[in-house]
């Protein structure tokens, strides 16, 4: 599919990348920059096809790509949030110390 087309190659190999990166422990930040990378390529790519087999299957291509990103975005922000959680109960500022030791003046 990409053989003639050099950039569709090229994004189509680093949106590989990204999937191999993704199944890296660690390694999910870096995962989600290429999935945006190959997908912004994809796109445009995408936009510029003719009608036909080609464009289906880089429409199915791009929903896969863009989904797993999705998924992988959702995670990294659920981890996040859990590690910002997990820090302020490790330093003495949850929620509930906070409120009790602040007072109005």
């Amino acid at each position: 599919m990409a053989r003639d087309k050099p950039r569709l190659l090229a994004a189509l190999e680093v949106a590989s990348a990204a999937m191999a990166k993704d199944e890296e422990a660690g390694k999910k930040q870096d995962a989600l920059d290429l999935y945006q990378h190959s997908l912004g390529e994809l796109l445009l790519l995408l936009a510029a096809e003719a009608p036909g087999r080609r464009q289906e299957l880089l429409h199915t291509e791009v929903q896969n790509l863009m989904a797993r990103a999705e998924y992988l975005k959702e995670q990294i922000k659920i981890r996040e949030s859990h590690w910002e959680a997990e820090t302020l109960d490790k330093e003495g500022l949850s929620e509930e110390s906070v409120r009790s030791s602040c007072t109005l003046q």
